[in-house]
């Protein structure tokens, strides 16, 4: 009689699917209600059967890349998401109609969509009746041929309309792009690699949306899944019968070991923290570890960087507080692991 194949022995498509359901038995994957377990599991072992090299990269990547989408509803089906290998890490990458559809999704958004500009083109806005209006055409003023259109890409700019009838709108330059790009954990470079490098007109589209939901009726629910990135840094637990803390434990526990044990005298700031007159203090902004500022700021802190190449200026003191607060804690931590 033969024997039971061991673990190791398993192919290793059958072994994904079994870590699979583990997690789900598990209550690791989070999925909301409108996206089912067999439908995104059967979206996940098409995407590794398609493309070996994804369980070729290292496990906790990939299964993180699994539990990123999972947790903002996304099926990895190539439309809504995708999960990309990368010099040996598996990566989670939202695409532009899954970003769409969470939108949608919260009965808020009627509409919403995103262009780029390329070289050749121009984008015009302006103030009409109190409102905001833009026109995307020709440099010469005529109209687009979408067949003709491509080149550099200048900028980019995404569009929504909400069922009460208003219209949003955000434009970016490729300055401000390529800024939210350097921020990310894997774009070191001045140039773009990775997922950049190949799909830039995605990503693009993808951080403007980004960047006009933060002015929609959405809720913290809503935001975290639509602010959902691929080069998220924060380490989440591989499919083990270990329990480590995941970042929002591990961030709570340290809130309380600093409120029993200050490491600074009284009345000294900490490095990194905003410190707003005594009579504004109650309106410091609370600090949201899902805000992609603050992944930025901990991103900053894993590259080396100082809390003077904080890219947020004293006018944007939310952004600005959530960035120096994933800093703080990141440097804490990254001394801490060193020490």
């Amino acid at each position: 009689m033969n024997a039971p194949a061991t673990q190791s022995q398993l192919h290793p498509v059958v072994r994904f699917k079994q870590d699979l359901d583990k997690l789900q038995t598990a209550g690791e994957l989070a999925l909301p209600d409108s996206v089912p377990f067999k439908a995104f599991k059967n979206a996940a072992v098409v995407a590794v059967t398609d493309n070996p090299g994804i369980l070729n990269c290292k496990p906790a990547s990939v299964f993180k890349a699994v539990r990123t989408l999972a947790g903002a509803g996304l099926v990895p089906d190539g439309r809504e998401a995708a999960i990309v290998p990368f010099k040996g890490e598996a990566q989670a990458m939202p695409m532009v109609a899954g970003l769409v559809k969470v939108a949608r999704n919260t009965g808020k958004v009627a509409s919403l969509w995103a262009e780029v500009v390329y070289e050749g083109e121009t984008l015009e806005v302006w103030v009409e009746d109190g409102e905001r209006k833009w026109n995307h055409v020709n440099e010469d003023g005529s109209r687009l041929d979408a067949m003709e259109r491509g080149g550099e890409i200048r900028g980019a700019y995404a569009v929504a309309k909400l069922t009460d009838g208003t219209v949003e709108f955000q434009p970016m330059s490729r300055a401000e792009i390529e800024k939210r790009r350097k921020a990310s954990a894997n774009q070191k470079s001045d140039n773009p690699t990775g997922i950049w490098e190949k799909w830039y007109d995605q990503m693009a589209l993808k951080t403007v949306i980004r960047n006009l939901c933060k002015r929609l009726p959405m809720s913290t629910e809503d935001m975290d899944r639509i602010m959902t990135e691929q080069d998220q840094p924060e380490p989440i637990r591989d499919v083990t019968p270990e329990v480590k803390p995941n970042l929002a434990q591990r961030l709570q526990q340290q809130n309380t070991e600093e409120a029993e044990t200050p490491e600074q005298e009284p009345g000294q700031p900490i490095d990194g923290e905003i410190l707003p007159p005594e009579e504004d203090v109650q309106d410091e902004p609370d600090i949201d570890p899902s805000e992609l500022e603050f992944a930025e700021g901990v991103s900053a802190a894993n590259d080396g960087k100082a809390v003077a190449d904080c890219p947020y200026d004293d006018d944007q003191l939310v952004q600005k507080a959530h960035w120096l607060a994933g800093f703080k804690r990141q440097s804490k931590l990254n001394s801490e692991a060193g020490a």
